[in-house]
Order: structure tokens, then C-alpha cells, then sequence
């Protein structure tokens, strides 16, 4: 630009644009969390679009934040105006912004999510975009899954919506919106959906995502894109998993034996991609007997994809008295350090098992000090941030607050932990009950 003044008659202009642009982003380096934008779109006489923004300090449910305001580059379209989006810098609380093509089809207020900002809008606007979701891109249907998610863990969207949203997408959306949904119903499944509810929630979510693993099928076909195989390789965990598909985990399983038995050679016709799925499945649908031979066979075998997935296999089981047998491998010798480590970590991140897996922490903390270095002892806080139980929060803190000095990075490790579980706690408190009403209408 300095070389050019002379001959740039636009210089001006463009410096004023650059320097507009380098004020917004320091709106967002300068100060933490992220902006809320509400967004209503009405049509005046003769069609004329207006839309009204407000900017706000978006606040999800059990934390407490300080208002605040950024310059925020905003860019909007209306679905089905053949891609023309209209992009301003909100740089105030609220707007008024004139927008023709905003009464030409439903707006989605972040184009291609391209956005640093979460949105909501109001019912009908919600209800018009998710209807339009086959019509957004890939980045948009994302967007749309992750704004619903936002609002309702925030409280200004309501569970429904998001509901509607998960089963306008799931059945159409590209591999990585199916994977946004996927993790959206594990999220809630494993920390809100209470243990009365688990079936019909599980129903629900087989439903959404069965048709599309039966789609491309667990075979891999030749020439087939890549898409298919990413369906499948998170469909059929979604499935086996969270769903509790036994169909799928009994197809699982038994590539899981054959995967066993040829110590990691070989998962007979599935993808080798899905070996620790298969194995998960095997344990699942096994039991202890199959566990058993599962550790004598990682025991024994040099091959290190194989032990990973065994171990990650053997999260699966449920009978008391194997998973003693499995904590207690997690120490031994037969185990590298971060292969029991990682085992120990890999059984925290269940939630139906890590009660059980605290309760035998704080038993035996003396050996596994023993074992672990200082630093390894505050890392395996590092997988928990899913904790969503006064209990589990409890109990990490009377294992952890005495030892704080000992434990390198412990007391931000703890302090993560313990805010991401209490904000968990709240939004399960106040959500609970309207989010099984809304999946089960």
C-alpha cells in the first residue's frame, strides 16, 4: 500500500478498511469469551429486508460472566438468495441493518459458520432454518447443530429446537455434520439423560443413525468414497456405544474374535478401522470370559496397535469383579507405563464406570504414585472434563487438594476439572427435565 500511494486513489479508503479490521480483532484478543448475536429478520413494506442484531457475552448455564462488547465481523445470508450474503461489523450493542435479500428465504446468521460468534434467533426463525437444512453447506449445517446446542446449554433456545434440528440433519448432513450430531447426543446421553430414560433416548438415537450406517454399510466396497468410510467409522461407534445398537455390536464382535485370535492381523471382511470397536463389542457382548482371553492375548503380543485397542477394548466391561482384575493390570508390569496410564484414563472417561474407577484411585493412591511421576499424577485429571456428578467432583478433590504441591500442574488441573463439572451440574439441574420431554415428543 506505501509503495503504491501515488498511484492508488484508493489508498484511503483501504487503509480506513484495514485499520476498521485490525480494531475488530483486537475486540477478540484483547478480552476472553465469546459473543452472542440475536437475530430477528422481518420484512417491511414492499418486501424490504431489516434485520435487528443485538450483540451480547454469550453465558452457558452455571457460569457468570461480565458484559461485554466486541467489534464483531458479521456476515449473514438468506438460504435460497443463490449464496449473496450481506456482511457488516457490529460494532455496538444493538443494529438495525437493511438487508433486501433477508425476505427471500430463511436467514442463516453466520455464512458458512465462517463467524467467531454463536447466534440464536426466535422460534419461527429457528423452526425456518432447520426446515431450509438440507440447502446449507456442510460448514452451515454444523453451524446450525452447534448454535442449537450453545443456545440450549445457555438457556435462550429451546431443547426442542434442538431435537428438530438433530433429526433434520442426521438423515442428510455430510460425515462431519453426522459426526457434530453424534457427539451432541453422546454429550447429552452420558451426563443429562437420566438412567430411567437411557432406553428410550438410546431408541431415539438408533433411529437417527442406524439408516445411515445401514446406508453405506460395515463393509468397506471398493472405489467407494471417502465419505462412506467416515460414516462408518463414527456411525458404528455412535452405534455400538452410545445407542446400544446390539445388531451392530454383535457384527462387531465377531470381527473382534477373529481380530484377537489373529493377534491384530486381520478383522475378517470389516476395516481394520473399526479393530477397536470390534473388540469394545467383543468384551461387551462376551463378558469376563472373553476379557480374560483378551489379556492373555495382549499380554502376549509385541504388536502396539493391537495392546492399544485391547486396552481400549477392555472399557467395556461392566462385572465387578473383572474390572478389579482390570485395574489391577493397569499397575502391573505386564503394562508400560503409558500404556497403564493410558488404560487408567480410557476407564475415567466412561461415565458408567468412573465411580467405580475413583473409588479404586483413592484406595490405592499409595501404589500408584508409586508408579507414576508427579506429573503423570495431575494428567490423569486431563480426560475428565466430561465429569457431570457431585460425587465424582467430591471425590477428585479430596484425593487431589492435600497433594496440590506434589503434583506438578495439579492446581490448574483441578480448577478446570472442578469448574467444567459444577457448569455440567447446573445445566443438568435446570435442563434435565425439558430435554427428555423433548426427545421423547
Amino acid at each position: 500500500v506505501v509503495a503504491d500511494q501515488a498511484a492508488n486513489p484508493h489508498e484511503n479508503e483501504l487503509e480506513r478498511e484495514l485499520a476498521l479490521w485490525c480494531s475488530a480483532f483486537h475486540t477478540f484478543l484483547d478480552q476472553p469469551n465469546v459473543p452472542l448475536v440475536t437475530v430477528h429478520a422481518h420484512c417491511g413494506a414492499g418486501g424490504n429486508g431489516q434485520v435487528s442484531v443485538k450483540q451480547s457475552t454469550d453465558t452457558p448455564i452455571g457460569v457468570s460472566l461480565p458484559a461485554r462488547q466486541w467489534k464483531i465481523p458479521l456476515c449473514m445470508r438468506a438460504v435460497g438468495a443463490n449464496g449473496q450474503r450481506s456482511c457488516t461489523i457490529l460494532d455496538k450493542p444493538q443494529a438495525d441493518l437493511t438487508m433486501p435479500m433477508a425476505c427471500s428465504g430463511p436467514l442463516m446468521p453466520n455464512a458458512e459458520g465462517a463467524g467467531y460468534y454463536h447466534f440464536t434467533t426466535d422460534d419461527a426463525g429457528w423452526h425456518a432454518l432447520i426446515a431450509a437444512a438440507p440447502k446449507l453447506s456442510a460448514a452451515e449445517q454444523i453451524t446450525l447443530l452447534r448454535n442449537l446446542e450453545a443456545g440450549v446449554r445457555a438457556g435462550n433456545t429451546k431443547a426442542s429446537l434442538l431435537f428438530e434440528g438433530l433429526r433434520e440433519v442426521a438423515p442428510i448432513g455430510s460425515w462431519d455434520a453426522l459426526e457434530a450430531a453424534e457427539r451432541i447426543m453422546r454429550e447429552l446421553h452420558d451426563t443429562v439423560i437420566a438412567p430411567a430414560d437411557r432406553a428410550a433416548f438410546e431408541a431415539m438415537a438408533r433411529g437417527l443413525i442406524r439408516p445411515r450406517l445401514d446406508a453405506v454399510g460395515l463393509s468397506a466396497k471398493p472405489g467407494e468414497p471417502v465419505a462412506n468410510a467416515m460414516i462408518r467409522y463414527s456411525a458404528a461407534w455412535f452405534l455400538t456405544n452410545t445407542a446400544a445398537d446390539q445388531q451392530v455390536r454383535a457384527e462387531l464382535a465377531k470381527a473382534g474374535e477373529i481380530y484377537m485370535t489373529s493377534g491384530g492381523k486381520s478383522t475378517g471382511a470389516l476395516p481394520t478401522d473399526l479393530a477397536q470397536y470390534a473388540l469394545w463389542s467383543a468384551v461387551a457382548r462376551g463378558g469376563p470370559a472373553f476379557g480374560r482371553r483378551l489379556i492373555a492375548a495382549l499380554k502376549a503380543s509385541e504388536d502396539q496397535e493391537f495392546r492399544r485397542a485391547a486396552m481400549f477394548a477392555l472399557t467395556a466391561a461392566s462385572d465387578p469383579q473383572f474390572l478389579r482384575e482390570i485395574y489391577a493390570l493397569s499397575l502391573s508390569n505386564d503394562l508400560k507405563l503409558n500404556e497403564g496410564l493410558g488404560l487408567i484414563r480410557y476407564l475415567s472417561e466412561d461415565p458408567d464406570r468412573r465411580v467405580a474407577q475413583w473409588v479404586w484411585i483413592e484406595a490405592n493412591l499409595d501404589s500408584i504414585e508409586a508408579r507414576v511421576t508427579p506429573d503423570r499424577m495431575a494428567g490423569i485429571l486431563r480426560r475428565l472434563d466430561s465429569a457431570c456428578d457431585v460425587e465424582t467432583r467430591d471425590r477428585i478433590t479430596r484425593i487431589y487438594r492435600p497433594r496440590l504441591d506434589r503434583y506438578e500442574g495439579a492446581p490448574r488441573q483441578l480448577k478446570q476439572v472442578v469448574e467444567s463439572t459444577d457448569r455440567c451440574i447446573a445445566f443438568k439441574n435446570a435442563k434435565a427435565g425439558e430435554i427428555a420431554a423433548a426427545f421423547k415428543s
